[in-house]
């Protein structure tokens, strides 16, 4: 399959939340991409168009059955397109007030099909610094000013695809993208995730019983460390939970985070401690991109 049309408009609002408007039109080269295409998932909150475009002109409605999460495209064949157009409307993120960050990057060029036009128009208000993170694009963006609003829009022609090869890395590495962040830095993005993963902390009677059944009769600063560790190792099973989790609630069910109730316990012990957030192989795909929400994700305790 090729896709005729990859087009992106993005609005963000003074507040950091965005209206994307996207329209796609694909077409169907063979049975391959009829197997690949018949059944379409689309993203947006807004479906404004989904259809099939016989090349003689007859357009096909899709099949909706409930509680199926797919279309089923009907009638589908080689040489068909399908036309697709909706509306993602996105909140603040939450990171900082009055400030942009983009739930993606976007890719101009990829892996499994053509792109015979792509395009990402963004405007966005003046009063939100706006940066841009461009890699391996075959021209500059167009850019100005209308009234109070900037915009970018980067648009082009007749981008082929990309075979991939044997151990070929990330296509993130490599691929034309563009990514935006507007107001926001890696500390403001440190200072959310940590506020995230702990939470306000509550110690109550129950925490404190349990800090008490930890650390036993433990007196050094390292002996107390390393009780809390073993006995949230021993009682709680972590199976990969992530951000805030009430204290009391993990201990309760010996399910959750660990993390929070391990700052609990350090809380009441009197230890300084300090949330970190990794990732758990370093990735030259970030090697010089801007905050990204999801490039952390895993939370460790510093003591």
């Amino acid at each position: 399959s090729s896709l005729l049309l990859d087009q992106m408009f993005t609005r963000v609002q003074k507040d950091g939340s965005s209206l994307e408007r996207y329209h796609g039109i694909l077409r169907i080269n063979d049975k391959e991409g009829v197997d690949r295409e018949s059944e379409q998932s689309l993203p947006g909150q807004v479906i404004l168009s989904l259809r099939t475009v016989k090349p003689d002109g007859r357009i096909l409605e899709p099949e909706q059955i409930s509680n199926k999460d797919t279309v089923s495209m009907q009638g589908l064949e080689a040489g068909d397109l399908i036309e697709y157009e909706y509306i993602t409307l996105k909140p603040p993120s939450g990171v900082k007030p009055n400030a942009y960050v983009t739930s993606q990057v976007y890719l101009f060029q990829d892996i499994e099909k053509p792109f015979h036009r792509t395009q990402w128009y963004i405007e966005w208000p003046d009063s939100i610094p706006m940066r841009f993170y461009e890699q391996n694009l075959p021209g500059p963006a167009k850019k100005g000013t209308t009234g109070a609003l900037r915009w970018r829009d980067w648009d082009y022609r007749d981008m082929p695809r990309i075979a991939p090869e044997p151990d070929t890395p990330n296509k993130t590495l490599y691929v034309p993208l563009v990514e935006a962040v507007g107001g926001i830095t890696w500390e403001d993005l440190g200072r959310y995730l940590k506020e995230g993963i702990t939470g306000a902390c509550q110690i109550t009677p129950e925490v404190e019983r349990r800090y008490a059944e930890a650390v036993g009769d433990a007196k050094t600063p390292e002996e107390k460390a390393g009780r809390i560790v073993t006995y949230l190792l021993k009682e709680v099973d972590s199976d990969r939970a992530m951000g805030w989790q009430d204290p009391t609630q993990v201990l309760l069910t010996r399910q959750g985070s660990r993390i929070p109730v391990a700052a609990a316990f350090l809380t009441l012990a009197g230890l300084p401690f300090d949330v970190l957030v990794a990732e758990t192989v370093p990735d030259r795909v970030y090697r010089e991109n801007l905050p990204r929400i999801g490039q952390f994700s895993i939370p460790i305790l510093k003591v």
